[in-house]
């Protein structure tokens, strides 16, 4: 199996309300952002890998979730990145 390996990552946090908390990494040889939000308590995220990436928020019913990710050709990398941040990347 492929290996998820962290290079940094940092927090930005503009006041106790608005921060993001951005994560790179690699996987299989492509750099990697993984990129957690907090806006007055609504949580987005953004995964960036290759040339796909995924968009979605878990607080926000109206919000179309975004992603180009395919349940069976990205199998490895939804599997690694869900064991390492214990997060479901969406996939179609």
């Amino acid at each position: 199996m492929k290996e998820l390996i962290i290079v940094s990552t940092e927090v930005k946090e503009e006041n106790e309300d608005r921060y993001s908390k951005i994560i790179k990494f690699t996987f299989d040889g492509f750099k990697c952002t993984y990129i957690a939000s907090n806006y007055c308590g609504i949580r987005t995220f953004n995964v960036l890998y290759g040339l796909k990436y995924a968009v979605w928020t878990e607080a926000i019913g109206w919000w179309n979730t975004d992603t180009r990710f395919d349940k069976e050709k990205d199998k490895e990398f939804l599997e690694a990145f869900r064991n390492k941040f214990g997060i479901k990347i969406p996939a179609v």
